[in-house]
């Protein structure tokens, strides 16, 4: 199995504590940790196992299958993963779905362009060319909430609410698709994912007059200049 991407799968207490009921501690210990690694690399050699958490007991290696390339993993991972995966696919259609459906009605792929009275000189031509521009314009801003949406989905969180994905748009618009990206590499590095420290992190630097991520990096260089520790200075 590939490496997985998404940050997160559902992990049932129970279950774990329910399936550990006649471990050690040490045990336990190896069951969670080549559980939490299965989910972050996939399918483990012997010898990536022993690396990581020693010689296993028989009550841990219980726990675990060989695949066909003589891999282990433990089958409710699997599926757990399996499962997250295609929810966040889901997600990412309906999302996809969303904004398709609010470029139709905002009338952008019916062919409709915008319509300017010819007087003084004004050619069709230029009518065209402006109508052209701002269709290109339209499309490219909804492919970067596409694509700011996919990794907010992929990396940040699988099931968002309404509110957060609708504020993520708005700063998309204003501050473009790599500031959004930098303010979620921040979040994942001080593994502080949830919505309002994003955005607080984007909030923050739109303050400041961020537009776009040059003017992010020159905030921070007169910061640094002036020797002043910005939280969110990466």
């Amino acid at each position: 199995m590939a490496k997985n991407k998404d940050p997160a799968v559902l992990f049932y207490t129970s279950d774990f504590l329910g399936g550990a009921a006649l471990m050690n501690m040490k045990e336990r210990g190896q069951y969670i940790t080549l559980l939490c690694l299965q989910r972050e690399r996939g399918h483990m050699t012997e010898g990536e196992v022993a690396r990581a958490v020693g010689r296993l007991s028989e009550e841990v290696r219980g726990k675990f299958e060989t695949d066909e390339d003589g891999k282990l993993f433990n089958r409710r991972m699997d599926e757990e993963i399996k499962k997250r995966e295609a929810h966040s696919q889901r997600q990412r259609e309906n999302v996809a779905k969303r904004w398709n459906k609010q470029k139709d009605d905002d009338g952008m792929s019916s062919g409709n362009t915008m319509v300017l009275p010819l007087g003084n000189g004004t050619s069709s031509s230029y009518i065209d060319n402006l109508s052209l521009e701002q269709e290109t314009s339209s499309a490219r801003t909804r492919d970067a909430i596409a694509t700011v949406m996919s990794a907010y989905l992929d990396k940040i969180n699988a099931n968002p609410s309404q509110q957060s994905l609708d504020e993520l748009k708005g700063y998309v618009e204003q501050m473009g698709p790599e500031c959004c990206q930098r303010a979620f590499d921040i979040a994942l590095d001080e593994k502080k994912t949830s919505w309002s420290y994003i955005r607080a992190i984007l909030r923050n630097k739109l303050a400041q007059g961020v537009r776009c991520l040059s003017d992010w990096d020159a905030v921070e260089d007169k910061r640094k200049g002036e020797g002043e520790d910005d939280y969110w200075a990466k």
